[in-house]
């Protein structure tokens, strides 16, 4: 006698399965958790250095980190969110919790993405002096803008495989 069909909304297989996870499901993971990587290292570098005028200080530079300024600090919280919402995402028992989690960290890695390119692209104006040389963009905010972009993928990812229509489990015939 077989088992009643499981609700479309639930999972044909516990949380804790082994069971080899679906193509799609393992490259969203890994694209999320890379990106998350990218994203939380990206915001502890450097992320500007501003030369101060020679009159002040002589060859003087003040380097911000990715902590030191607010982008910095989104980018970090962004990868926080991502890795907690990849750990839930793993225990959600519903599709529809699935859903409601990969919507949460694409927000999450949208947000990030913008704090790190908001910096790369209005850096000058909103650290540099005017009649000044230009500020120097560093390793930092490029490694957590990379990071982002690649944090959305994975996040988009993860909600097309909790839209993906549940695996039917073959059940043997006696």
């Amino acid at each position: 006698m077989s088992e009643p069909n499981p609700p479309a909304d639930e999972h044909t297989e516990p949380a804790t399965s082994v069971a080899s996870p679906s193509p799609l499901r393992l490259a969203g993971f890994l694209a999320t958790a890379l990106g998350a990587l990218g994203l939380g290292v990206g915001s502890v570098l450097l992320w500007v250095t501003v030369p101060v005028p020679e009159g002040v200080g002589g060859d003087v530079e003040v380097a911000y980190k990715g902590l030191d300024i607010g982008g910095g600090k989104i980018a970090l919280a962004a990868a926080l969110v991502l890795l907690v919402g990849l750990m839930a995402l793993r225990g959600a028992r519903s599709r529809r919790a699935e859903k409601l989690i990969a919507v949460v960290m694409i927000v999450a890695a949208v947000a990030g993405t913008l704090g790190a390119l908001y910096v790369l692209v209005f850096a000058n104006s909103r650290y540099g002096l005017p009649d000044q040389p230009a500020v120097t963009r560093g390793l930092g905010v490029f490694v957590a803008a990379a990071g982002g972009i690649v944090a959305i993928l994975g996040a988009v990812l993860d909600l097309a495989w909790a839209m993906a229509p549940a695996q039917e489990t073959a059940t043997p015939e006696a």
